[in-house]
């Protein structure tokens, strides 16, 4: 039996140490497929992402592609999640547990067969993805078709045509002087009643052959051509030119078409054909001809004006009516061949705005002038005259005069006359009484004698009669003393530079009479004639025609200035309290996104610099030159600088059209823009502007060397792009301006304004329009196009379900179909990066206050942040968040905690295809039939919780889920398949209990984020929270958590701790009523500490006001008028936004008490924590819990409470030399003894170097002391002083990094007198905070006196009035910034009265609200 025994125990054994090996080899075994597996699919998907970072636009349009990418982001989903659970596997081996049957092993401890298994699975699925992509090609020559080209490899563009880009200007030009003629073909032009021989230039605006050919032939073989022209020659001239060939076929040509030739002629011509070279004789006997015959020229390709030169003396004016016509592709040469002055036929049209045009001189003066030809006149000196039957005439040369005469502007610089008369004969000439006007202080420069003011608008003075005063001298006394005068004014007009203006003339003979007695001699100044009629305008001239002007053509202001005054007075600038008026930089960057107004607004300024209005102000033309420039893209700088060019000659026709011409010639504009900069002042904007590389092009160009006055100009830069605008600038913050859009009350109040004033909303039209217009994203161009849609209507359709497809693709928007385009390429052009981002968006709904670090956890715990060689998850996260503000899809007001996405992208993200979007929502009534899948599921609180439909929703690849509104438990419970859930995000729910919570770690093991924040009724966590071990982030702020668990302290990955709660918010369980109404954002909630607000449910969340302000308008008229839009916010955040800010700021209130949490020992082991907060040290173990802080190296923010007399040396020793330590908050316990201890000064030894933000809470004898003049990178500091008496406060004055101070508390707890002051013999330092808080809970009187420096930068003052207190404040007028004063608690009408009249008396007027319960 004994052997039997033994032979049992022995085969037990082998069989035992059988089934170990066997275990640990098959472990080991699966370890190394997997692993193998691993490398293989890594291969994959290496080769995978080759493809596409090289695919370009065109391929991935494909039906086919598009569908196989698609499968394999599903892939690279599934490998991820399933290589993620491999990874953190635990390591211990757990071999054993393979020897027992399967159904005894726990769970957990079969995950490596089950990731071996399903790698397995992934591994085919890979397979056969890249089979699928052999079988259809879809990737096989990529790379050979794809490659990266550097800019050096670039191939150089072709020189565009220059008549091309710039004809359509020039011929803008030609209508506005009246150059072009209602003829549109050559023969009518041919045919043109006129002896004189004219020469008619055909050129063509699209450069190469200009079909002249053909045109010629037209005209040529014409039966009425044929009978007026005996004489017709067609010549295609040769190049090089020969002129003996010329004339040979020129010769030739004119005999064998003349139907007169005589006898002789015959000879000749035949002669002609055999002759080497023409004779003297031959030339006599062809000009004999042609005098005896109207004679019609063909000249092609004359190239040059040398040319034309030897060709034009064979060519005589007979008086006979002949004509020549030549073509060239020289518009320099046609031109000068015609001559001046001109007018232009078109004569073909081609696509672009191109022509072929014929050029002949004009025979009327009557063309359409400017006022810059006026003044070249002036320029030139002489005698000029201005005719014409309106009252224009005499209005245009007065505004002139007096220009020139009081030198106003700087272009009036140039002009030089040193005496200036205005003489009235518009009630007849009195040559007795005109030479004493004439001569009357012509000399004496500072007391011109002047008529202008007298005359009305016709030019006469009505009924006044210029009496002769001469009745009182002899016959010979008045000879003498007018001969005197005579000669005196003949003197003064021949020597001296003198701008005399006769105002009137009536008759050719008044004229006579004045230019035989006052200009036998040449004038040195200029005589400007102003009278009704033509012909002695004329006369006045000596008919040079040019030198009369016809006031009816003559544009009376520049086309900039009709502008302007029909910009100001037809559009609005809507949502600016201000002015709407630039910083006054040398160069100012405007940006925002396209459709949100920044041209509109940028004009604004642009238009009143024009009109010469500074401000409310008038101050005159500040610059020379002005242009408006429209970017051109692709970027090409010559084209750039033709527009530039041109426009900055808008005012001038005949300097554009000459500016125009010599572009077409070849000339550089280069130069010609740079000789403008450098001479001159200038306002230049350049809209459009789009990268980097643009604006160092033209920087470089334009803006290297600047001096004189060129020196005073302003150039402003318009983009779409954050970073172009700061680049631009410099980075200089107070020069870059961002165009917001218009908040909920300005947006309704613009669309009250576009439906037009017949128009009345219902109360459902109201809020039906709320609900679109919050889809706009405060968008002007979306809002007016919406309101015009109404308007058509009569009604406010209800287009809020198809938003976004109607805006689209419905013909009655087009007019956003470039927004559409533009918003297509900007998602296009974001970096790949962004766009998960960006489509993780849509979990939040429209217009939903998010804390943005909220938003950048659940980015690092879905793998969109990830640690890099270039920073941490945390900073790149920041990075994106911050991108993603500067794209302008996220919106960061005023609170910096707080965010929230564009309503319009919004809108736009959720309208792409199903197979982009990887969100999807639960909202309304959803049937079963609803397609619902996607990778993020939120649940809005209009959703009828239907567990049926919820039940039926396959959640086996579900990452995050966020609820909105109320709570189920079916939402997580052991029917949903949620094990993959990375996001569990419970902060904008409602009752949620602790029973919720009891299985999370079991239904959800792969947790990365979850948040309690807000949930009062949450008074513990689970035990199966130590079960998370992926866990990074949790917030558990503003719940009633007392005690973290034990088991936290295994979550090794955990990064985020938020927990504790704050004090009661100011304005938390009642409503604030404003006594005066300003318009101010109530629709977001500023942080209520440095991570962000309590969830929108909870009542600390509530708004600044309950009450809706409405923004008014002004009357529309009938139809109404385009609006313009814009909301505006500087970096230097002007005022109509810091009483916004500084409203929430109310709300903002940084303070810890002693709700903290306990957390359990051993939280030093969490190594990987950056932020912890808010911890109670005040228990037994609070030391030892201090002392572990040390161990938490990479600790970034942390918030104490608790800390004490016993427990101070500890809570310095742990920061103390902190490396990482960027925010530090601490609350200090009430100690029963009154005089407190100065506790940071000799226990920290080494400061925390990075610390940013400081938070010190309790009494006036914590402050800090020495330590921390070595906080180099301190920026912000917020004191909570309970003080005793007035001598408490003396401590501020030797506070260090006072400039830091932005909030400061103050409580009283005994009766006292508060003086806020600066005593005469404490130096000045920079504090200066901004919201001063006063807590009054005794007898107390607050007094600010001069010199109140302390508190000269307060915005925000807020009084909190506790029961059985009294306070009375004076002296509020020293506050020379505050803005918003709130009062809450138990106070009587006796403070609030005494404090609205003090308000009442400061010029700012600040607000008043009143927190009620």
């Amino acid at each position: 039996m004994a052997e039997f025994a033994l032979g049992l125990t022995k085969t037990a054994v082998e069989g035992t140490l059988s089934r170990v090996k066997s275990a640990i080899e098959e472990e080991a075994r699966l370890k190394e497929k997997v692993q193998h597996d691993l490398v293989f699919i890594t291969a994959e998907f290496q080769m995978m992402q080759s493809f596409l970072n090289v695919a370009n636009k065109e391929r991935a349009e494909n039906q086919v592609v598009r569908t196989w990418v698609r499968q394999l982001r599903d892939l690279a989903f599934d490998v991820e999640d399933c290589v993620e659970f491999v990874v953190h596997l635990d390591n211990k081996s757990t071999w054993w547990w393979r020897i027992v049957p399967s159904c005894m092993a726990p769970p957990r401890h079969r995950h490596l067969d089950e990731a071996a298994a399903e790698i397995k699975l992934l591994k085919e699925r890979v397979e056969d993805v890249s089979q699928r992509n052999t079988r259809y090609n879809l990737i096989s020559d990529s790379g050979s078709h794809t490659k990266a080209i550097s800019v050096a490899e670039q191939p150089a563009p072709a020189t565009a045509n220059p008549s091309a880009s710039v004809f359509p200007l020039l011929r803008e030009v030609w209508d506005v002087a009246g150059r072009i003629s209602n003829i549109d073909n050559l023969q009518d032009v041919i045919t043109h009643e006129s002896n004189d021989l004219q020469v008619i230039s055909l050129w063509g605006s699209t450069g190469g052959d200009l079909g002249a050919t053909f045109i010629f032939r037209e005209v040529y073989y014409n039966k009425q051509i044929c009978q007026e022209f005996k004489s017709r020659v067609w010549i295609k001239l040769m190049h090089p030119f020969n002129r003996d060939e010329f004339l040979k076929s020129f010769m030739i040509q004119l005999c064998t078409s003349s139907h007169q030739a005589t006898v002789g002629m015959e000879d000749f011509g035949t002669r002609m054909k055999v002759a080497r070279v023409v004779t003297e004789d031959d030339l006599i006997k062809a000009e004999q001809l042609m005098k005896e015959n109207r004679y019609l020229v063909f000249l092609e390709e004359v190239s040059t004006l040398a040319e034309w030169d030897a060709i034009k003396i064979y060519l005589p004016d007979c008086k006979n009516g002949s004509r020549i016509v030549m073509s060239t592709q020289d518009l320099g040469v046609a031109l000068m061949c015609t001559g001046d002055p001109y007018q232009v036929s078109e004569l073909r049209h081609f696509s672009h705005g191109q022509a072929i045009c014929a050029f002949f001189k004009t025979v009327s003066s009557s063309r359409r002038r400017d006022m810059s030809e006026l003044k070249r006149l002036i320029r030139r000196v002489g005698v000029i005259s201005v005719h014409g039957r309106t009252r224009s005439k005499l209005e245009l040369v007065k505004e002139l005069y007096h220009c020139i005469k009081d030198i106003d502007e700087e272009q009036y610089f140039s002009f030089q006359f040193g005496n200036y008369r205005w003489v009235n004969v518009s009630n007849g000439l009195n040559r007795m009484n005109f030479p004493r006007r004439l001569h009357l202080d012509l000399d004496d420069v500072d007391d011109d004698y002047d008529d202008s003011a007298d005359n009305d608008s016709d030019g006469s003075r009505g009924n006044e009669v210029d009496h002769d005063d001469s009745h009182g001298l002899q016959a010979n006394e008045v000879a003498a003393v007018d001969q005197e005068l005579i000669e005196g004014c003949c003197k003064t007009l021949h020597e001296k530079d003198c701008l005399v203006v006769i105002d009137g003339l009536q008759s050719t003979e008044d004229w006579d009479w004045i230019k035989d007695t006052f200009l036998t001699q040449p004038t040195k100044g200029c005589i400007v004639v102003i009278t009704n009629e033509e012909h002695v305008a004329k006369h006045c001239v000596d008919d040079e025609e040019y030198r009369a002007i016809n006031c009816e053509y003559l544009e009376p202001k520049g086309r900039r200035i009709e502008e302007a005054h029909d910009w100001t007075n037809k559009f609005q600038l809507f949502g600016h309290d201000g002015d709407g008026e630039l910083p006054s930089e040398k160069v100012t960057a405007v940006w925002g996104i396209a459709g949100i107004g920044k041209s509109d607004f940028v004009r604004n300024t642009y238009y009143n610099r024009i009109l010469g209005i500074l401000g409310f102000s008038y101050v005159g033309n500040i610059f020379s030159y002005y242009s408006w420039v429209d970017v051109p893209h692709p970027f090409n700088l010559t084209e750039f600088s033709r527009r530039l060019l041109l426009d900055f000659h808008s005012d001038d026709i005949q300097a554009k059209e000459v500016a125009s011409i010599s572009i077409i010639e070849g000339q550089d504009p280069i130069q010609g823009c740079r000789n403008i900069m450098s001479q001159y002042s200038y306002l230049v904007v350049f809209d459009g502007l789009r990268s980097k590389d643009e604006w160092d092009l033209i920087k470089d160009t334009f803006l290297s060397e600047l001096s004189g006055h060129s020196a005073l100009s302003t150039i402003v830069v318009i983009t779409n792009e954050a970073n172009v605008a700061r680049y631009c600038v410099d980075n200089k913050d107070e020069c870059v301006v961002n165009v917001k859009g218009l908040e909920a009350g300005e947006a309704l109040g613009l669309f009250k304004k576009v439906l037009g004033p017949d128009k009345i909303l219902t109360p459902r039209e109201i809020k039906l329009s709320k609900h679109i217009l919050a889809k706009c994203g405060g968008l002007p161009k979306v809002i007016v196009a919406i309101g015009k849609y109404c308007r058509r209507r009569n009604k406010v359709e209800d287009i809020k379900e198809n938003f976004m497809d109607m805006l689209e693709n419905d013909a009655e928007f087009d007019c956003l179909r470039g927004l559409f385009s533009w918003m297509h390429s900007y998602f296009e052009d974001c970096n790949d990066s962004l766009k998960p981002c960006i489509f993780y968006l849509p979990v939040f709904p429209t217009n939903h206050n998010i804390r943005w670090r909220r938003l950048m956890r659940r980015w690092i715990a879905e793998g969109y942040s990830r640690d890099t060689s270039s920073g941490t998850a945390e900073e790149n996260g920041e990075r994106l968040f911050f991108e993603l503000v500067d794209l302008s899809i996220i919106q960061q007001p005023s609170s910096k905690s707080m965010c929230r996405v564009n309503g319009f992208f919004h809108e736009y993200i959720i309208s792409r295809p199903m197979e982009d979007n990887l969100v999807f929502a639960l909202e309304g009534h959803c049937s079963l039939n609803s397609q619902l899948v996607g990778k993020h599921l939120t649940i809005r609180k209009s959703w009828d919780r239907d567990i049926n439909v919820f039940e039926n929703i396959d959640f086996s690849s579900l990452r995050s889920l966020t609820v909105f509104g109320e709570w189920n438990p079916f939402f997580v419970s052991t029917n949903n398949n949620m094990r993959l859930l990375r996001v569990l995000d419970l902060e904008d729910t409602t009752n949620v209990t602790d029973n919720d919570l009891e299985q999370i770690g079991k239904l959800l093991p792969r947790l990365k984020f979850l948040s309690l924040r807000g949930h009062r009724a949450i008074t513990r966590l689970p035990n199966s929270l130590g079960d998370l071990r992926q866990l990074q982030t949790l917030d558990a702020r503003h719940t009633s958590i007392a005690t973290l668990p034990q088991g936290i302290t295994k979550l090794q990955k955990l990064q985020y701790i938020r927990a504790g709660t704050s004090k009661q918010p100011w304005n938390e369980g009642g409503r604030v009523i404003s006594l005066t109404a300003p318009y101010y954002d109530s629709t977001l909630t500023p942080a209520q500490d440095g991570d962000g607000t309590p969830p929108s449910q909870h009542p600390a969340a509530a708004p600044p006001t309950q009450i809706e302000e409405g923004v008014g308008s002004s009357t529309s008229q009938a139809g109404a008028p385009d609006v313009v839009k814009t909301s505006i916010a500087s970096r230097r955040m002007p005022h109509t936004m810091l009483s916004s800010w500084f409203s929430k700021l109310c709300y903002t209130a940084p303070r810890l008490n002693s709700l903290g949490v306990e957390v359990p020992a051993g939280i030093g082991k969490l190594t990987a924590l950056h932020t912890l907060g808010v911890v109670n040290v005040s228990g037994v173990g609070g030391k030892a819990i201090l002392m572990e802080l040390k161990n938490l190296s990479r600790l970034r923010r942390l918030g104490l409470c608790g800390i004490n007399r016993e427990n101070l040396k500890e809570l310095c020793s742990a920061i103390s030399g902190h490396a990482h330590l960027e925010s530090l908050s601490v609350q200090v316990d009430k100690e029963e003894e009154q005089g407190l201890f100065f506790c940071f000064d000799d226990t920290i030894s080494k400061p925390p170097k990075n610390l940013k933000t400081l938070k010190l809470y309790g009494y006036a004898h914590i402050l800090p002391g020495s330590w921390m003049k070595h906080l180099d990178n301190l920026k912000r500091l917020d004191l909570e002083m309970t003080i005793f008496r007035q001598e408490d406060l003396h401590v501020l004055d030797e506070l260090p990094k006072s400039e830091a101070l932005g909030h400061l508390c103050v409580k009283l707890i005994q009766d006292a007198e508060l003086h806020f002051t600066t005593p005469k013999d404490v130096p000045y330092n920079d504090l200066h905070p901004r919201v001063l808080e006063i807590d009054c809970t005794s007898k107390v009187q607050v007094s600010f006196l001069p010199p109140a420096r302390m508190m000269v930068y307060v915005e925000v003052l807020k009084v909190h009035c506790s029961s059985g207190s009294s306070l009375r404040f004076s002296g509020l007028e020293h506050l020379v910034c505050l803005k918003e004063v709130w009062l809450k608690g138990s106070y009587g009408d006796e403070l609030k009265q005494d404090l609205q009249q003090q308000l009442s008396r400061l010029q700012k007027k600040p607000v008043l609200k009143l927190v009620q319960s």
